[in-house]
Order: structure tokens, then sequence, then C-alpha cells
């Protein structure tokens, strides 16, 4: 049997390719992290929840208490970071509360995000607190709306620029 002499010559590095694709989904991610967490904050101070309907009004206990908006009084229940997606095995993002009662020293906007009663030694005992989900991915950002949309052909478009890069 004769030998076969055929070669095949690559103008692009396949692994050069792969960095830079994770690279471009890295980044993609966070630029969608970062509208998501934008999105929160906005939500709050507009009054929505996640479903983008507006928060149960303020009881009267809130009212004395100097509030005029639900989850925004101080502003520390909206604070919030945000972990950077990094290239790798499992690129993702993460958002966390991180804003603490200055009383009890408790990360206290998922007890807001839940709804719960008061414990019997607080300033208003045995008062209920309503459900107001502020926190997470609402149906302005979720995929499906134009926002995801959006971030769904910035991405396509980055990677598509990343396979014109290297030739392909």
């Amino acid at each position: 049997m004769a030998k076969s002499s055929a070669k095949m010559i690559t103008t692009f590095n396949l692994h050069k390719m792969a960095t830079s694709l994770n690279k471009v989904i890295s980044d993609t991610l966070n630029v969608h992290g970062k509208r998501v967490n934008k999105d929160i904050q906005d939500g709050l101070k507009a009054g929505k929840d996640l479903n983008d309907a507006s928060f149960e009004p303020l009881s009267d206990n809130t009212k004395r208490t100097g509030g005029d908006k639900p989850l925004v009084r101080s502003g520390k229940l909206g604070e919030t970071t945000v972990k950077q997606s990094t290239p790798g095995k499992s690129p993702v993002y993460e958002i966390q509360m991180v804003g603490k009662s200055s009383r009890t020293g408790n990360i206290y906007g998922a007890f807001h995000n839940t709804g719960y009663t008061n414990s019997p030694d607080a300033r208003f005992p045995g008062a209920k607190v309503p459900q107001r989900e502020w926190f997470g991915v609402s149906v302005r950002m979720a995929p499906g709306s134009d926002a995801y949309k959006k971030y769904e052909l910035e991405r396509h478009l980055r990677i598509k620029s990343a396979f014109k890069k290297f030739g392909m």
C-alpha cells in the first residue's frame, strides 16, 4: 500500500480560539449581570417587583417610622455586590444581597423578599410584613424579554467577531 502524503495546514490556533471564546462568553455574562443588578436597583426605586407589579402600599406602622416608599427608606436593603464571571469551566456571575440592618446586623433583604412576621420583641410585635419580591431576575430581564434578546444578540455578535478574528 502506498503512503498518503496529504498534509493539513491550519492558519489558526484552536487553543487561542477556545481561550478567546471563553473570554467573550465571560465578558458578555458580566455585561448581563450588571444589567440585571441595575434592573434590581431600578425596580426598587420605581416600587416594582420582579413581575413588574407595584409593591403593596405601606402600612401605618411603616409610615410612622419615616418611610414613604416600600423598601427604600435607608437605602441599605438594596445594597448588592456582583461577583464577576471569569473565563473557565463554568462561567457564571453572582449577585448577592449585602444590605445589613444597623440595629440587628442581619442581611435583611431576604426577609422582605419572602415576607415575615415580626418577633414579639420587635418595635411592632407580631406585625406582618408583606412579601415584596424585589431581588432576582425580573420579567424585564428574563429570557424572552426585549432586554434578554438584546443580550443574546450582543453575545452572538461578539462570538461571531471572535471567529472572524481567527479567519473562520
